[in-house]
C-alpha cells in the first residue's frame, strides 16, 4: 500500500494524518488472509504498539516490513514476535484534509498535506 490514514485528537476535533515511507513512498505491512467457502475472503492487517515516532498520533500501528522482513514473512520463515522486533521503515506523517472521512471522496488530493 502507498500509506495509511490515522486520526488523532479528541472527539469532535480529530485531525487525520497520512503515514507513508519517506524513502519509497509506499509501505509493506504484515497481514493474514483466508478463503471461506466458494468465494469469501477475509483478511486482516497485523498491528503492534506504536513506535516513538507515531505513538502521539495513535497507540497502535500496522507491523511495517522492510524488504528483508517482507520476504521472510511471505516465505513463512518468521513469526509475529520476530516481526515486531526489527528495524522499521523510515516513516513520515503529516496532516491531511478531513474530507478523507467521507467515503465518497476519492482523489489523489486526499494525501496532500494541509497546514
Amino acid at each position: 500500500m502507498a500509506g495509511y490514514f490515522e486520526w488523532s485528537g479528541v472527539k469532535g476535533n480529530k485531525q487525520p494524518f497520512y503515514i507513508t515511507d519517506r524513502d519509497t513512498g509506499g509501505l509493506v505491512v504484515a497481514g493474514l488472509y483466508e478463503t471461506w467457502g466458494d468465494a469469501q475472503l477475509s483478511c486482516t492487517i497485523l498491528t503492534m504498539p506504536a513506535n516513538d515516532d507515531l505513538e502521539h498520533i495513535h497507540p497502535r500501528m500496522p507491523i511495517m516490513l522492510t524488504p528483508d522482513t517482507a520476504e521472510d514473512w511471505l516465505n513463512g520463515s518468521t513469526e509475529k514476535p520476530t516481526l515486531t522486533n526489527h528495524d522499521q521503515p523510515n516513516v513520515i506523517y503529516y496532516p491531511v484534509s478531513k474530507s478523507i472521512g467521507n467515503v465518497r471522496n476519492d482523489s489523489p488530493e486526499l494525501i496532500e498535506p494541509v497546514s
